[in-house]
């Protein structure tokens, strides 16, 4: 199969023929009802990224922050919308890994008598990066996207020793994201017994950050806004002014998730999904403007980077 996903690969724009007609009879014999596809439909490994960047430096945008705040749910809202509306002036266009995506937004459909819940977080025993892959459509062309599905306590083996083998997959995610989206739980600041911890733990992580990349392009989510109170705001500010301190200026949304509380009619109630399209919109805004003023990745970087994560992941 083309690694541009043409059942036929003669549709392929880059596809040449040889001398004589022969490349076309064996790709017609070839042809089969049966269609074999190199993948699973699950989360991608470092391997199955090959068969996006194998042609084109796709854009990889990381979901950076601490455990449990709220990156996984944010990744099952996203695809829920994406279904039903644009992201930015681009339309969903398909997937190749729509089990994966199905498996994080299982748990936020109603199900007979059952409620929508949120999903499953990301476990920290996987040894390798988990990838969701999209594919948008814009008025012209196909573009495709990778998302970095990593789990929070890949990020605490940072906060515990940098430079720690085992902290190795998230220095990796750092490394090579082209974007970051950064999360802040503000539902974790917005309690007493939390607060504080939640707060240095996320100024850390962010210096941590810094150290490897200060160049990082990073876009702040404040996930669980719903959950918000009048005593969260200075620690909102407090930890925006970090980011800017190490990183420049940033942009931030406030995101929900939808929850269980979605079909809960209230116009003062926060609107589930509030956010989420916009956050990854701004952070794919980032990369366009950066790829205008540096020269483009070459294959070569490709495979480098790809080596670099298999060896990450033994």
């Amino acid at each position: 199969m083309c690694a541009r996903r043409f059942t036929d690969f003669q549709d392929c724009p880059s596809f040449r023929e040889g001398t004589g007609n022969t490349g076309r009879v064996e790709a017609a014999s070839a042809q089969s009802s049966d269609i074999q596809v190199p993948w699973t439909g699950y989360s991608m490994t470092q391997t199955d990224t090959s068969l996006v960047w194998g042609v084109k430096r796709a854009p990889l945008i990381a979901l950076v922050g601490l455990s449990k705040s709220g990156k996984s749910s944010f990744l099952g809202t996203l695809y829920l919308r994406l279904k039903r509306e644009p992201l930015g002036d681009k339309q969903f266009a398909g997937s190749l890994t729509l089990r994966g995506w199905a498996s994080i937004t299982e748990k936020m459909y109603w199900k007979e008598e059952l409620k929508p819940g949120f999903p499953p977080r990301t476990s920290g025993e996987a040894r390798e990066p988990g990838f969701l892959h999209l594919t948008v459509a814009g008025e012209t062309h196909l573009e495709d996207i990778l998302l970095a599905d990593v789990p929070g306590e890949w990020f605490a083996q940072l906060l515990e020793n940098i430079h720690a083998e085992a902290a190795a997959p998230a220095r990796w995610i750092i490394m090579n994201a082209d974007a970051v989206l950064f999360f802040i739980d503000t539902d974790a600041l917005s309690i007493f017994q939390t607060a504080y911890g939640t707060e240095r733990n996320t100024k850390l992580l962010l210096d941590r950050i810094a150290s490897l990349r200060p160049d990082l392009p990073i876009v702040t989510v404040r996930a669980k806004h719903d959950k918000t109170s009048a005593d969260t705001q200075q620690s909102l500010d407090l930890i925006q002014i970090h980011i800017e301190k190490r990183f420049g200026q940033t942009q931030a949304y406030e995101t929900v998730a939808a929850s269980v509380e979605s079909a809960v009619e209230d116009d003062t109630a926060p609107q589930p999904g509030q956010g989420v399209m916009e956050a990854l919109t701004a952070a794919l805004h980032l990369v366009n403007v950066l790829q205008r003023s540096t020269p483009s990745i070459t294959r070569t970087q490709n495979s480098q980077a790809l080596a670099s994560l298999q060896e990450v992941s033994k």
